[in-house]
């Protein structure tokens, strides 16, 4: 059995009593003293029953499925002319992996340039660090188990991300990234989890190694949701899980092909996601976080 903390019981206590007001304008109740209904923070606006929660999900929802947009253009160095520019491979070496590349049809220029045996993958590292001003990861040991309470499984899959560190008085946390960077979901992730995120690179090789070991990460509440028909589903099946589970504090958010929906139930979190993109990498324009809709 689960206890509150006195700090949590009281906030509890004064907010049934004197209740805040409902954010969404079309909202028809009257504030009175008490409600029988606890009311829920939706992204730091107060709902006052299950009805606003979803009617106000709707349009958090809409806007995530109406904001789908190309990717903006990157104004980086070319990861060729990176790699050429610090000796790492000449201009025929170059060429022939760019034929290689087109050939495919598919794949980084990176991972050819390996494939190929003309860079290492140190040195590939090197250029795409100075490519996304982005550090290489200096970690000696494998992962803290313990960061894997902080972000679903199947999110970090998807984005192809590992939480490797969290440090609680700075409220850092290190997360280990491949190429392509994602900022969009980086920056998503920094919303959800309040704290800042500080991206570090590692190689394909290794994060394919990190991910395989699922089964030594502890698992989480999460519920994914691969198929949905729309925004107003998403809406009422997050409306019913928060019902169900007593959520006093909704969060939502784009990140990556997901929108990731977590629950503060007292001293503990529950997550959903549902997917909206079929593309699993690769960010979709900004960064996407609304306040709920009034």
């Amino acid at each position: 059995m689960q206890f509150l903390s006195k700090s949590l019981w009281h906030d509890r206590v004064r907010r049934q009593i004197f209740p805040p007001d409902c954010s969404r304008r079309e909202c028809r109740s009257t504030r009175r003293i008490w409600r029988r209904t606890p009311m829920i923070l939706v992204e730091g606006r107060w709902v006052c029953s299950p009805q606003c929660l979803e009617a106000s999900a709707v349009g958090l929802m809409e806007h995530f499925f109406a904001s789908r947009r190309p990717p903006a253009a990157q104004h980086r160095m070319p990861l060729g002319l990176l790699m050429l520019s610090r000796g790492y491979i000449n201009e025929e070496q170059l060429q022939r992996v760019l034929a290689v590349q087109f050939a495919a049809g598919q794949g980084r220029l990176g991972s050819w340039a390996v494939k190929s045996q003309f860079v290492s993958e140190r040195q590939l590292l090197t250029a795409l660090s100075q490519q996304w001003s982005c550090p290489v990861l200096a970690l000696q040991g494998p992962p803290d188990l313990g960061c894997s309470e902080m972000l679903p499984w199947c999110l970090l899959r998807a984005l192809r991300m590992m939480p490797v560190r969290f440090v609680e008085s700075t409220r850092l946390l290190y997360v280990a990234v491949c190429d392509p960077l994602q900022h969009a979901s980086l920056a998503a992730i920094e919303h959800m989890l309040h704290c800042q995120v500080v991206p570090c690179l590692v190689s394909d090789r290794t994060m394919d190694g990190w991910l395989a070991n699922e089964s030594q990460w502890r698992a989480l509440y999460v519920q994914v949701f691969e198929k949905t028909s729309g925004a107003a589903e998403i809406a009422r099946i997050m409306t019913s899980y928060a019902s169900r589970l007593g959520a006093g504090n909704v969060h939502i958010v784009r990140c990556g092909p997901y929108v990731w929906v977590r629950f503060d139930i007292d001293a503990r979190t529950a997550d959903l996601l549902f997917r909206i993109d079929p593309v699993p990498l690769g960010d979709r324009g900004a960064y996407e976080v609304v306040a709920a809709a009034g």
